[in-house]
């Protein structure tokens, strides 16, 4: 019967409960400059290696590394795991029930068939005999016959591909000769990415910068971030994965060692390092002014993002084009607007201007950023009413033509009726 329990890859998640992260922030970094974690283990009772493979028994839990990815039972198991070793590319474990279980296509089941977990109590490989007594783990040197006391803390003694390996203080060990090394097996921890700090961006967001673009480097570590979140102490953070070489982005932000990026629809964070300028030119526009047709908002950068935005804009109001900016890497077209009686700057999509070829000024209007304030309104409002009086006067007259005729033709039909009764 099956268990609900998985081994899950750690690309994205930490194990915290056996992981020491490596690279910890200095004053003034926001974003790490690797994501290097340390695995570590609390009660290491066995192990098993495959090739490039590592299996732990760490308690109630099982790690499965290789080649820099980890991955781990996703719930605690039932009973602590005794023993664990891979059978025909399978990893069996046995439990302290003394129940055999193995993993197979991410998932834990009960073994069918029989396995014998064997302790190993000595080993020989080439000219050194490995073997335990009262003292603990010892080596004798068969050419020299000389023996060396490894320690009574090791534990746990495997020899795989004619190499000897064993247990000390929770750490698993690479025996050559008389020597004895720990092994650090290091993996991706991107659970720091989750608790970068919004402070300093906000304050980049709220000021219009000049467009820039960017070159990622490929390889670098990029984590993308949702912008369209404003609230809370740290960015929401989703995926972290390394860049392709090569790829272009709009630099969004910057601030202390971080930038924020933005291409394919999505903003991300990354090493300022890691960007390289790319040369761009932005067109000028076919018109000088225009008005928006929309409630629009208008963004500090050209990617709208309520993170970035720094006016709301009604409809109609007057704005002045300064210059079009498009490009594969941004999501629209957008224009660099000024508006407002103090003349400030930022980004609106061009769809949601109407360019026409004359200033707020010239129209009779003075823009003010929240509605126009016109200056001829009262001639206006005059005018429109008297088009409405006049309207109103012609449909009177017509109305009473009509029933005027409609009068005569009935008087003259009771004059010929009189005749006839005559």
């Amino acid at each position: 019967m099956k268990s609900n329990i998985f081994l899950t890859t750690l690309l994205t998640a930490a194990i915290s409960l056996s992981a020491t992260s490596i690279y910890a922030l200095a004053d003034g970094e926001v974003y790490p400059e690797n994501f290097d974690a340390k695995l570590t283990f609390t009660s290491l009772n066995d192990f098993a290696i495959d090739g490039e493979k590592f299996a732990f028994a760490d308690g109630n839990y099982i790690f499965v590394y290789e080649n820099g990815k980890l991955a781990k039972t996703e719930g605690e198991l039932s009973h602590a795991v005794k023993s664990i070793d891979f059978f025909d590319g399978e990893l069996l474990f046995k439990d302290s029930t003394d129940e055999v279980y193995r993993y197979f296509d991410g998932e834990v089941e009960k073994y069918q068939g029989e396995y014998e977990f064997i302790t190993t109590t000595s080993a020989t490989v080439e000219d050194y005999y490995y073997y335990f007594n009262d003292n603990g783990l010892n080596v004798l040197n068969l050419a020299t016959a000389l023996s060396t006391s490894l320690g009574s803390e090791f534990n746990a003694l495997k020899c795989y591909d004619n190499c000897v390996y064993a247990v000390k203080n929770n750490a698993l060990y690479k025996i050559e000769g008389a020597e004895a090394s720990e092994l650090e097996f290091v993996y991706d921890d991107y659970s720091s990415a989750n608790s970068i700090l919004r402070a300093g961006f906000d304050q980049a967001f709220s000021n219009t910068q000049e467009v820039s673009f960017k070159k990622i480097a490929g390889g670098a570590y990029i984590t993308e971030i949702d912008l369209s979140e404003t609230d809370g102490d740290y960015f929401v953070a989703k995926d972290t994965k390394t860049a392709n070489d090569g790829t272009v982005a709009l630099l969004v932000a910057s601030y202390g060692n971080a930038s924020i990026v933005a291409f394919g629809g999505k903003s991300y964070i990354t090493l300022s390092d890691n960007l390289a300028a790319v040369e761009f030119t932005p067109t000028s526009a076919d018109k000088q002014f225009g008005n928006t047709n929309l409630l629009v908002g208008v963004y500090s950068t050209p990617f709208m993002r309520e993170s970035t935005k720094v006016a709301t804009l009604t409809v109609g109001d007057a704005v002045k084009i300064l210059g079009a900016y498009k490009s594969d890497v941004l999501d629209a077209e957008y224009y660099l607007v000024e508006y407002g009686n103090e003349g400030a700057q930022g980004f609106i999509a061009k769809n949601f201007i109407t360019p026409n070829d004359f200033s707020a000024e010239e129209n009779g209007f003075e823009s003010v950023g929240d509605e126009p304030v016109y200056d001829n309104e009262i001639k206006t409002v005059v005018i429109v009413l008297t088009i409405i009086l006049l309207v109103f006067a012609v449909i009177i007259y017509v109305l009473y033509v009509a029933l005027s005729n409609k009068t005569k033709h009935k008087a003259s039909s009771d004059e010929e009726n009189i005749e006839i009764i005559k």
